[in-house]
């Protein structure tokens, strides 16, 4: 049996202007209470009209080998 799991995450965001929405983040977990982990990304979000959006995200760990990009388009379909 493990010594137990915790996770946790501290998000913070703000929106600029009408359109333009950035976000920061860092999360990570302690897991079998020995190994620790911490990670942190970023992003924005921009509003191109009231259906769609365009997003970017970037994250990277501080102590462990992961990073990634992400780029997205959302539709909203209906009222």
């Amino acid at each position: 049996t493990g010594n137990g799991d915790a996770i946790y995450t501290l998000v913070l965001g703000t929106v600029i202007g009408s359109k333009l929405s950035v976000y920061g983040e860092v999360y990570g977990g302690i897991f079998n209470m020995e190994d620790f982990e911490t990670n942190v990304d970023f992003g924005f979000i921009y509003l191109l009209n009231s259906n769609i959006q365009l997003d970017y995200s970037y994250g990277v760990g501080l102590n462990t080998e992961m990073n990634y990009h992400s780029i997205g388009c959302s539709f909203r379909f209906g009222t």
